[in-house]
């Protein structure tokens, strides 16, 4: 620090007058160290009379337990002639000491010599007591983690566990440094371990909550069970509460969502509706696509706010209002304030967008309330999202007036439309909008992907699950072969997990691996054996293997193949002898029987203490083969 601006002596009266009014104490010091001046501020704080901080006073004002540091550091800093900085406690004129922090810099001439100190001392008591309120908070709630009976940690943004209170080293019997970081995974039990590994990273990753239920490893557990402790809780009627309320939503929005949409030649429609990760968060998400009588198509994608029975059954609501406004008028802007008109001022407000498609796909006209915009890709190079609208969501207001806007489409155009469970399921959306804009540009020209909106949302999700219902509807103007679609291989390899005692689970991936048939299966195939196979195998598998259940499908042949893996113990005797004739009074035998001779081809592989495998090539043929 260089300055010879400043004068301080004598004649400085104007700069120590400026020096008075500041509220914190100025002080200056000789280059040896001796004090020069204080200002008034100083007088005030200590009570004491004008020039008592000078020469040696100042002294039995700083709190003998601070002296020897702060004599040290004014030494050091004489010495090194670097700024002097330090915190100390000085007696105040009620006779009670107070916390400063004390710094000092050295003012220089043109030599370069130390000609004066400039210091400081700024009263920091209320930030001492703070802090100590909150270390004192912090104790009490360290200590209060520690006596806890429950099992407490941390982590950090990582996922990296930082700390346990002795509840978890008590019950693992795991050292604090066999615990530290990712050392949790050994203590968990193996059927819960990869439900749990695909959970916490992507709340990691998310930032959502992280709530489930899975069991943890004695330290005294060698692997045999000597004995089972258990709690019972009657929450029977809340989860029959909470899966009838799930049923009846999906059920809804199955009844909302159009069976088929609109099939032409020069025009290709595709949509994929992928239900909130959390079954409690069903909701209001919809898609229609309708053909009018001047060959135009009536588009409509939108969102109701909240989730559960009441949203989708808005859903369906908004959605039959729309149909029905479009009776009186083709325009989109008009459409959606006739149906905001229907609908009212309500709580359960949606954001839509309704888009009207030439019947020469050519032109496209679009209006939004409140809704995400179109992505419109002309070319490979050309795509873009359309720009987003400030108009209010249906139900807002009374009277609403959207835009009514025209997008010029070129022959082979895409045109996704979506609802924001897209775009919003992590932080960084400007991220997934390019992805969504890049996605839409790379089927330009692709009329052999077999399902766009599928490519999309792997395109933008990639491996991520969203917390909220994503709906998403692409269109493209082109001629498309259905005989010469390829499939994604990615898509012909699926897997369900669930645990044999939890039927309902079960029931729920028979379903949707029949849907996954149907949807690529070669038209007019027999899914019926299929679909006997897969209901005795799964019936063998929970009868005879407790514990985790995988249920495989590979279709990146002709055929699909489809595997059920249990971690039972192995028992061979599931499976009677594979060229034996059945026993007309084993339900077993008979089971397997058919197995044997619906499938194009049966494999049994059972390890005892391993689980069993079963491989069943179906007899069901593909639309297409990759």
């Amino acid at each position: 620090m260089r300055s010879t601006s400043l004068g301080v002596g004598s004649g400085a009266g104007p700069w120590r007058d400026a020096a008075d009014t500041l509220p914190v104490i100025v002080y200056t010091l000789a280059p040896d160290g001796r004090v020069e001046y204080v200002n008034r501020r100083w007088y005030e704080q200590t009570g004491l009379p004008p020039g008592a901080f000078l020469d040696e006073a100042w002294r039995d004002v700083i709190h003998p337990g601070d002296l020897a540091a702060a004599e040290a550091a004014l030494a050091r800093a004489l010495q090194t002639e670097e700024r002097l900085e330090l915190p100390l406690r000085a007696r105040t004129a009620d006779g009670t000491y107070r916390s400063y922090h004390s710094m000092a810099e050295p003012q220089r001439d043109d030599a370069g010599n130390i000609c004066r100190w400039f210091g400081t001392m700024v009263d920091t008591e209320e930030l001492r007591l703070a802090k100590r309120s909150r270390d004192l908070s912090q104790l009490h709630f360290q200590t209060f983690l520690e006596t806890v009976p429950q099992i407490v940690w941390t982590a950090d943004a990582s996922g990296w566990i930082e700390w346990y209170n002795p509840r978890w080293f008590e019950f693992t019997g795991q050292t604090p440094a066999e615990a530290a970081g990712w050392g949790w995974q050994a203590a968990h039990h193996p059927d819960d371990f990869p439900l749990v590994m695909d959970r916490w990273p992507r709340c990691i990753e998310t930032g959502e909550p992280f709530e489930m239920e899975f069991r943890l490893r004695r330290f005294d557990d060698a692997g045999t069970v000597i004995r089972w402790y258990g709690t019972n809780t009657d929450i029977e009627e809340q989860k029959r509460a909470q899966q009838r309320a799930t049923r009846i939503a999906r059920t809804l929005q199955e009844a909302f969502l159009p069976e088929r949409l609109p099939e032409r030649d020069g025009l290709r429609f595709d949509a994929i509706y992928v239900a909130a990760e959390s079954d409690a968060l069903v909701g209001g998400d919809w898609y229609d696509a309708l053909d009018l009588p001047d060959g135009a198509v009536l588009i409509s994608c939108g969102d109701v706010v909240g989730h559960g029975i009441g949203a989708a059954v808005t859903a369906g609501r908004v959605r039959q209002a729309i149909a029905y406004a479009a009776l009186d008028t083709s325009e989109p802007g008009a459409i959606l304030a006739r149906a905001n008109a229907l609908l009212g001022v309500r709580d359960d407000v949606a954001t839509a967008l309704v888009a009207r498609l030439d019947a020469d796909c050519r032109t496209l006209h679009y209006a939004s309330a409140g809704h995400p915009p179109p992505v419109v890709a002309n070319g490979p190079g050309d795509a873009r999202l359309l720009p987003y609208d400030a108009d209010l969501p249906l139900g807002v207001e009374r009277e609403l007036a959207p835009r009514t806007k025209r997008v010029a489409l070129a022959p082979g155009a895409v045109v996704a439309i979506y609802t924001d469970g897209l775009i919003e399921f992590e932080r960084d959306l400007a991220g997934a909008e390019t992805r969504l804009v890049a996605a839409t540009a790379a089927l330009f020209g692709d009329v052999r992907t077999a399902r766009p909106a599928n490519a999309i949302r792997q395109a933008v999700m990639r491996d991520a699950v969203s917390p909220d219902d994503v709906a998403l509807l692409v269109l493209q103007c082109a001629h498309v072969d259905a005989t010469g679609l390829d499939y994604d291989p990615t898509q012909l390899a699926k897997l369900w997990r669930f645990h044999s005692s939890d039927a309902r689970t079960a029931r729920s991936a028979r379903k949707e691996l029949m849907a996954y048939l149907e949807a690529h299966a070669r038209p007019g195939a027999d899914l019926y054996g299929a679909e006997l196979v897969l209901g005795e195998i799964l019936a063998n598998t929970v009868e005879h293997a407790p514990g985790l259940v995988e249920i495989g499908i590979d279709w990146t042949h002709e055929h699909p193949v489809l595997t059920a893996s249990d971690a039972g113990p192995g028992i061979a005797g599931a499976f009677p002898d594979m060229h034996a004739q059945p026993d007309p009074y084993d339900e077993g035998g008979r089971g397997f029987f058919l197995i044997r001779a619906l499938a194009r081809d049966l494999r049994v592989r059972s390890i005892p203490g391993y689980g069993t495998e079963v491989r069943a090539v179906l007899d069901v043929p593909r639309t297409a083969v990759a």
